[in-house]
């Protein structure tokens, strides 16, 4: 296994099943990615890509769920 700084949609399948399944669930991952960024998969499915710093600062602050 070959570790990656960056999330791309290959290891996301388990997740994009998920909210294939789920449709109105709002996924993050978090990430060593250096910035957020939205990762769009057809089918209407945007998984947020969210560093982990500023995870940490959205859930501090209350602005997830």
């Amino acid at each position: 296994m070959q570790i990656s700084e960056q999330v791309h949609k290959e290891d996301l399948k388990g997740l994009i099943a998920f909210c294939e399944e789920h449709p109105d669930t709002q996924p993050i991952v978090v990430s060593l990615d250096s910035r957020p960024r939205v990762l769009q998969i057809e089918g209407n499915i945007n998984i947020t890509i969210l560093p982990w710093n500023i995870f940490l600062e959205k859930l501090w602050k209350s602005e997830l769920i």
